[in-house]
């Protein structure tokens, strides 16, 4: 006869052994082995693999080899991504709230198709990615020699590249990349390059292409109708990426509102936007890495906007030993975001707005932040108050309450920004060069060394000083500008 008393305590001690077993596998690390299997497309495998996972410490490990990933399978998810164009994107490895998640890449290479965003990360603790190299098999971009010019006439000649790239004409305008029933409207930002070198033309402008119409010749080539107050030379390889509204979907990799970042090893050839995007981040290190173009190709264009950028991150950002080339923008942007005062509903709350319109949508602050308050039409920084209450409105309109009353004399078109949210900069033995924009852009005003490093680019090195009387220490140690 079962004793009821011993019955009960077996039963709670059976209960409190399956909730240990169940934490202890929680908090274990568990491995995913992606291999490259035997499908045209990989992007189902990866996810169904993915899916399996029910720690939140993983380790992820590629078998070495080509992975082609299809468009059509990923992940779908609405976006806010700053200096990018917010909405519904495809992702392909969307991961959030890990404790730990480490990839071992082993030289895979992820071949992308359409449009997608490789990597997005969201609330993550510790991220480590090494070994992985991330393309594209057609760019979104259009190329093609400039044959001839006629600056009277205002028209300019070239000759298409074919070989890695998609394009057509239609209705008398260039329309590329010509995937998935994907088109850019015009070809917008135009930008030549040094055909051996592969630099951009020096004293070149980059212009907003919008022809009145385009001609295809008995030869093949291509004769653009467009009076321009600057033609690229002859012989020279003119690029295009496509209108500002649509020309930067996602960046290749993606990290919101994580910690403890390392990036080592890693190589980008193609992106369509920046290459590493860091939002509200904390302590980074891109070690060893590159974003260049692929050897044996006609490409000119790499990323299509940064190679990296921060907003609002605290803590240490490290890059080191890396090579960034051919970028469609700066090397690296490292920068908080202002909002501009609405109206100031009480003596503690205010309403602000995002302006810019790669900026709808970002967290700008939360409880606890520290906000330096910018009062017209003086520049400098003024008072400090902390975030008490954040209540979002929508995409544009914040309304923020504060711990002390706010500084007298505030008004609609006042500035507020975030003295939280600043990191300390280290750069060192990288290079950074054939590309356009900035190679270094800097707004901070925490400890920022620069050494051993090569610029070169239409305009080497651009410093933003954020506060003219802070402890600002800038270190320039055998630094070399070229041409």
């Amino acid at each position: 006869m079962a004793i009821p008393g011993f019955m009960k305590t077996e039963r709670i001690s059976l209960c409190l052994i399956f909730i240990l077993c169940n934490v202890l596998v929680l908090n274990a690390q568990e491995t995913i082995h992606i291999s490259l299997g035997d499908r045209e497309d990989a992007t189902c495998e990866i996810r169904e693999t993915l899916m399996k996972s029910r720690s939140d410490q993983v380790k992820i490990i590629f078998e070495r080899g080509v992975y082609y990933c299809l468009s059509d399978y990923a992940n779908e998810k609405y976006c806010v991504i700053s200096n990018h164009g917010n909405g519904t994107k495809k992702i392909l490895f969307s991961l959030a709230n890990y404790k730990t998640i480490e990839i071992i890449g082993n030289g895979a290479t992820l071949l992308f198709h359409g449009r997608i965003m490789p990597f997005l990360f969201e609330n993550c603790q510790s991220v480590k990615i090494k070994g992985l190299t991330i393309n594209w098999d057609i760019p979104f971009t259009f190329l093609g020699e400039v044959v001839s010019i006629n600056s009277k006439e205002g028209w300019r000649e070239i000759k298409p590249f074919q070989d890695g790239f998609c394009w057509k004409v239609e209705k008398g305008q260039i329309r590329f990349p010509n995937i998935d029933d994907f088109n850019y409207t015009c070809l917008g930002s135009t930008l030549p390059f040094e055909k051996r070198t592969k630099r951009v033309v020096h004293g070149a402008i980059d212009i907003d292409s919008n022809p009145s119409g385009v001609e295809r010749m008995k030869n093949g080539n291509l004769r653009i109708y467009e009076k321009l107050n600057y033609y690229p030379p002859v012989g020279a390889l003119l690029s295009s990426k496509g209108d500002r509204e649509h020309d930067r979907y996602a960046p290749a990799f993606d990290f919101k509102e994580c910690k403890n970042i390392c990036l080592d090893s890693i190589t980008i050839h193609h992106a369509l936007g920046m290459g590493f995007l860091f939002e509200r981040s904390e302590n980074m290190q891109i070690l060893n890495s590159q974003i260049v173009l692929p050897k044996h190709t006609q490409r000119v264009i790499s990323t299509t906007a940064d190679a990296t950028h921060f907003v609002n991150c605290k803590g240490d950002i490290l890059i080191e030993n890396c090579r960034f080339e051919n970028m469609l923008d700066d090397g690296t942007n490292v920068h908080g975001t202002c909002v501009e005062v609405d109206e100031v509903i009480d003596d503690y709350t205010v309403r602000v707005s995002l302006k810019h319109f790669e900026q709808l949508g970002f967290k700008f602050a939360e409880r606890g932040d520290d906000i330096w308050f910018i009062i017209h039409p003086s520049p400098q920084r003024g008072e400090v108050n902390t975030v008490s209450r954040v209540f979002t409105l929508n995409e544009r309109f914040i309304q923020l309450s504060f711990a002390k009353p706010l500084p007298a004399g505030l008004k609609r078109g006042d500035i507020l920004e975030n003295n939280t949210w600043n990191p300390t900069f280290t750069m060192r033995g990288c290079t950074i060069r054939n590309h356009r924009a900035r190679s270094v852009i800097l707004k901070t005003p925490l400890k920022t060394i620069i050494e051993n490093n090569q610029y070169s680019g239409i305009k080497p090195f651009s410093l933003l000083k954020a506060d003219t009387v802070s402890q600002k220490t800038l270190s320039f140690d055998k630094m070399c500008f070229t041409k």
